[in-house]
C-alpha cells in the first residue's frame, strides 16, 4: 500500500472517529440532560461557554469538532503502532480490544480526576465514562477495520 492510500486510510479513520464521537455524545446529553442542570455543572458549564446563559455558541461546536478530528487523528495513528501488540486475530477483535485499552487507559484516568478536582454529580461522570467506552468501542472496530491492510 503507498503512502498516500495509506493516508487518506487514516484521515478516513479520523473522520469515522469524529462522527461516532459527536453522535454518541449528543445522544448522551439528551439522555442526562437533567444532570447539567446540578449547580456545579451549571455554573462550570454554562459560565465558561454560555455567559449569557442562553445557547452554547457556534465555536462550541466548531471547537468540538477540530478537537475529535485531531483525537481521530492521533488515535489512528496510535493503532497503527501498537497493533502488532494486540493479540487479538481479525479486526472486530482487535477493534474491541484497542477500544477496551483506550477507554482503561484514558477515560478512567481522567474521570478519576475529574471527580475530585470538579463539582460534578457522580451519575453525570458515569454517563459520560459510559459514553467514551460506547465510543472507543465501536471507533476502535471502525479504526481496525479501515486500517487493517494499511
Amino acid at each position: 500500500m503507498g503512502l498516500f492510500e495509506k493516508s487518506v486510510r487514516i484521515i478516513f479513520s479520523a473522520v469515522i472517529f469524529s462522527v461516532i464521537l459527536q453522535v454518541v455524545h449528543a445522544i448522551g446529553s439528551f439522555v442526562a440532560m437533567d444532570l447539567y442542570d446540578y449547580p456545579g455543572v451549571k455554573n462550570f458549564w454554562f459560565g465558561f461557554w454560555v455567559p449569557d446563559g442562553n445557547v452554547l455558541p457556534l465555536k462550541f461546536y466548531f471547537y468540538s469538532i477540530i478537537f475529535s478530528l485531531v483525537t481521530g487523528l492521533v488515535l489512528s495513528l496510535i493503532f497503527l503502532y501498537i497493533r502488532p501488540a494486540i493479540m487479538a486475530t481479525g479486526f472486530l477483535k482487535q477493534g474491541l480490544v484497542y477500544g477496551l485499552i483506550l477507554f482503561l487507559v484514558s477515560d478512567v484516568t481522567i474521570t478519576l480526576n475529574l471527580a475530585l478536582t470538579l463539582d460534578l454529580p457522580v451519575t453525570l461522570l458515569v454517563v459520560w465514562m459510559y459514553e467514551n467506552l460506547v465510543t472507543y468501542l465501536i471507533a476502535g472496530v471502525g479504526t481496525a477495520g479501515i486500517l487493517r491492510r494499511a
